[in-house]
């Protein structure tokens, strides 16, 4: 008589495994460049705001609040 098949799982390897490591790779590097391109963005947004005139003492502090809370 014959033993019957059982499947536990995979241990990290076959062709599901590989296929989602790819995608999980993929949608990484994507997120990496996501964020890459943000920091750029906020970084030149923050240049910018630092050479603007403050022309009141309400705007003044918007501008100190808004430089702190984007510092890197």
């Amino acid at each position: 008589m014959k033993a019957p098949d059982y499947v536990v799982g995979e241990v990290g390897f076959g062709p599901s495994f590989c296929g989602e490591d790819a995608n999980l790779r993929l949608k990484m590097t994507e997120l990496e460049a996501e964020v890459a391109k943000l920091i750029k963005d906020r970084n030149v947004l923050r240049r910018a705001l630092e050479r603007c005139a403050a022309l009141s003492d309400e705007v003044s502090h918007a501008k100190h609040e808004a430089l702190l809370a984007t510092a890197p």
